[in-house]
């Protein structure tokens, strides 16, 4: 017969079953398969509505929404115990109302879901995931209050994402991709949506990524689907056409020219014949080119840029005349254009009139008085054709121009001291010399000026400095002579002893000095000079016939015969010597006789 327990033994056996459960569970390491089979569900308010979920299960929500727990479901008795909260902030009340927003600031567009725990005794019996679920207008209002351009653009392709057929959002986002310069990456986007079709608007910013990016030919092809769909549109062809010349792609380009001619009215067509005169001429069509420039000439005779564009196109033919022609109608029309007055000055100096050429580069350099090569180009031709009153006038501008240019006021000394103006050429040459102190020419210049204004006690220290400074170069001393020997003998006699001093065998010092004393009456003192000369050139014949000279002004008859005699070995043919010798040597023989029949 089977023992059955009393009452009190049965409520101890049930108690130790559980608290076996129960230490089984606080202790084992894992919890057993069944330790949360009894989590059920959930029960949400989601913004008043309430709303079940079961363990694993996903909820959407916005993030300004507010939620609470209101009730766990549990088929256990003891079910009670559980609790929910949240993995990253467990000490937040469930029960209370929250918002993602709320619970997780600004992180809040980052993360992307939130877990809840369903806990008993420290242990997950499962979880749910509040996954956030923004709208597009959220993305766009977040973008707007970004202050980094990168988070705009973050912000606004999440938009796109949620609504990708939304041509708004796209055009929205390629524009902030263009301003952070990421075109590509506006390019891909617009390409994916101009697939679906050939939308004007979306090719032509297209086609603006394709320049930004340098795909000249990509935006050929997105522009040239424009200017189909758009066959009046003269921007459109103009900038298409301008991008075939680009690309040199020329008869395509002289194709859109001449289609754009066509559209416009004819106060606008200049410009565009000019364009499609030069597409042409590049294609290999120089005729043609030259043609519509005929034309267009002489449709609108007033039009200067159709005239120089015309010069050109003859001038490149080969029709120089015709070329020069054009020019004058150009400038017949604004003699004021200094681009036309220099065309000119060239066309006239290839046509070999450089008077013409002259006077229209001096009409350009008075259109644009501080342009300084023409300046120079015009001082050229002024000294090519020997206008030296013009010359002299072009470097007095040069200079005010270049004051600080040693060669400009150099050359305008030389010019002013050949035009008679010593005082004025004096003025530029100081202002040579003292940026080239030690240019010998420059100096002897200087002593033309001051010798030709009477200043000549400057002018004999720039003499002696010349000297002193290089002993070796005579070219003082002959440019001094001339003039010192005149006004200053007693100077020129000590700069020529001096000299000889230094250069004992310079047969020209010699010659020179004799010179000098003969004019201040010193005959002697010249012979001696000049016989001192001949010792270092026996066979100099000048020489020889001035001390013949002087030996017979002396009455020195015996020396004279003996110096005439030395010319006549080194000179046998010189008729005038021998009549002079003859002469001198009868002049003696007579006088012999006569003193023979004195008594």
């Amino acid at each position: 017969m089977k023992r059955r327990l009393n009452r009190p033994a049965r409520w101890a056996a049930a108690l130790a079953i559980v608290l076996a459960w129960w230490l089984a569970a606080a202790l084992w390491p894992c919890p057993p398969a069944w330790a949360g089979a009894g989590f059920r569900s959930v029960d949400l308010a989601v913004g008043g509505v309430k709303v079940n979920v079961k363990p694993g299960g996903v909820l959407a929500i916005h993030p300004d929404t507010p939620f609470r727990v209101l009730k766990v479901h549990s088929d256990q008795w003891l079910g009670s115990s559980i609790r929910l909260r949240l993995a990253i902030r467990p000490e937040v009340d469930l029960s209370r109302y929250h918002s993602l927003s709320q619970l997780l600031g600004d992180k809040v567009w980052d993360v992307k879901e939130l877990v809840i725990q369903a806990r008993k005794n420290d242990r997950v019996l499962g979880t749910i995931t509040l996954v956030p679920h923004w709208l597009p207008i959220d993305y766009l209002r977040k973008a707007e209050a970004c202050k980094s351009l990168t988070d705009k653009i973050r912000f606004t392709q999440r938009a796109l994402r949620q609504s990708p057929d939304d041509r708004l959002l796209l055009l929205r986002l390629v524009d902030l991709l263009t301003q952070a310069k990421q075109y590509r990456r506006a390019a891909d986007l617009l390409e994916d949506a101009a697939r679906q079709g050939d939308d004007p608007h979306l090719l032509t910013r297209l086609a603006e990524l394709y320049e930004k990016l340098g795909q000249k030919e990509r935006t050929v092809a997105a522009l040239s689907k424009l200017v189909a769909e758009r066959p009046k549109d003269v921007v459109l062809i103009e900038r298409l056409a301008r991008l075939n010349e680009e690309l040199k792609r020329w008869s395509a380009a002289a194709r859109l020219w001449e289609r754009l001619r066509r559209s416009l009215p004819p106060g606008q067509h200049t410009a565009v014949l000019l364009r499609l005169s030069r597409a042409l001429a590049k294609a290999g069509q120089g005729e043609q080119s030259r043609l519509v420039l005929e034309a267009a000439a002489k449709a609108r005779p007033w039009d200067i840029e159709l005239w120089k564009a015309l010069a050109q196109a003859r001038a490149a033919a080969g029709d120089r005349a015709g070329a020069l022609r054009a020019l004058v109608k150009a400038a017949a029309q604004k003699p004021a254009d200094r681009s036309l007055q220099l065309a000119l000055s060239d066309a006239y100096l290839a046509a070999g009139d450089q008077a013409k050429a002259a006077q229209h580069l001096a009409r350009a350099a008075d259109l644009g008085p501080e342009d300084y090569t023409v300046l120079l180009r015009l001082a050229n031709l002024y000294q090519e054709l020997g206008h030296r009153r013009e010359l002299s006038r072009v470097y007095r501008r040069l200079a005010a121009l270049k004051p600080d240019n040693p060669e400009l006021s150099f050359n305008l000394g030389v010019l002013l001291l050949e035009a008679d103006q010593p005082a004025a050429a004096l003025n530029y040459l100081q202002a040579a010399a003292e940026h080239k102190p030690k240019d010998r020419e420059t100096r002897l210049l200087l002593f033309d000026a001051l010798s030709r204004l009477g200043r000549w006690q400057e002018a004999v220290a720039v003499i002696k400095k010349l000297y002193q400074d290089d002993p070796k170069d005579l070219s003082p001393i002959n440019r001094a002579y001339p003039v010192l020997s005149e006004h200053r003998p007693q100077v020129m006699a000590e700069l020529l002893d001096r000299a000889l001093e230094d250069h004992p065998k310079a047969v020209k010092l010699y010659q020179l000095r004799a010179a000098l004393a003969l004019a201040q009456d010193q005959p002697s003192q010249a012979a001696e000079l000049l016989q001192r000369g001949l010792k270092q050139a026996p066979h100099n014949l000048e020489m020889l016939r001035s001390l013949a000279l002087i030996q017979e002004s002396q009455g020195q008859r015996d020396q004279a015969l003996e110096t005439l005699g030395r010319i006549l070995d080194l000179a046998p043919g010189d008729e005038k010597v021998q009549e002079r010798y003859l002469r001198l040597r009868t002049s003696g023989l007579a006088g012999s006789r006569e003193n023979e029949k004195t008594p």
